[in-house]
């Protein structure tokens, strides 16, 4: 579980694990729930996913706004 608290710790976001996958030798969390602090919730599972992908340097490096 990950909680985010505010500064009189009451809780912001709460993270909940509930299921790993191994890739690599990492764990990957592929089923998780997260709620805010108004008790909302959003449950999320993830079926697929590629770890490693190659990233283009250039998706990182800011630009000037409209170029």
């Amino acid at each position: 579980m990950l909680r985010l608290l505010d500064r009189e710790e009451v809780v912001r976001w709460e993270i909940l694990y509930h299921a790993f996958d191994t890739m690599d030798k990492r764990k990957i969390p592929v089923h998780m729930t997260i709620t805010n602090g108004e008790h909302q919730k959003a449950h999320i599972t993830i079926t697929r996913f590629w770890p490693n992908v190659p990233v283009k340097e250039s998706v990182f490096q800011l630009t000037q706004t409209g170029s």
